[in-house]
């Protein structure tokens, strides 16, 4: 069974360290990445996770570029 992957933009370290906590304790895997979406588009890429949690408004391109850049 593969685990399950989690992405999430925009994190402070002590919200990161509580995250990784819960999700790790029920087998699921929590990646983070800045408030960049040309970066959460190439970790979308890297990583290919299952699930991607992200604010809407981002530097870069926002949360709907992303969505099309990973339809593409």
């Amino acid at each position: 069974m593969t685990q399950l992957k989690v992405l999430f933009s925009g994190q402070s370290e002590e919200v990161k360290q509580n995250l990784v906590r819960c999700f790790d304790s029920k087998g699921i895997k929590a990646y983070f990445c800045t408030r960049n979406g040309n970066e959460v588009v190439q970790q979308i890429a890297q990583l290919q996770p299952q699930v991607v949690i992200l604010d809407v408004f981002l530097s870069g391109i926002d949360a709907i570029g992303v969505k099309k850049e990973c339809e593409k």
